[in-house]
């Protein structure tokens, strides 16, 4: 049953630095003949995250919230980053993941074969 002037509500504000990539030993080379590889590169992934910063924006409590179980901080924030954001956040940084990845590999093979041509293949999370 809903109580007038019960109501809790809290509205936060965050920020941090997410950490996206995928697993080095799953990336595949394979020799595609004439000098040239190919590189198939796994699933980005959700990491983790640096530098988490949280404050409560805005916090209303109804002239009778007294009674009402207080509204858990921590708990919101842990429910901040749900599969679904964190799918959200790589998907949102595909073409500069694919570009760094991209980047990493062709300066390690040109560093010693500066002829070597690579051929990138990424690999797409399920559903997508």
């Amino acid at each position: 049953m809903e109580i007038p002037g019960s109501e809790r509500a809290q509205f936060i504000q965050y920020t941090f630095d997410a950490k996206l990539g995928f697993e080095g030993k799953d990336v595949v080379i394979k020799e595609a003949g004439d000098n040239t590889f190919d590189v198939a590169i796994p699933e980005f992934k959700f990491i983790g995250y640096d530098h988490p910063e949280y404050r409560i924006v805005v916090e209303q409590n109804g002239a009778l919230s007294f009674g009402t179980q207080q509204i858990d901080t921590l708990d919101m924030v842990n429910n901040i980053l749900t599969d679904k954001a964190k799918k959200e956040y790589v998907d949102s940084n595909r073409d500069i993941l694919e570009e760094q990845a991209k980047s990493f590999y062709t300066s390690i093979v040109q560093s010693v074969s500066p002829d070597t041509k690579l051929n990138f293949t990424f690999q797409q999370a399920e559903g997508d």
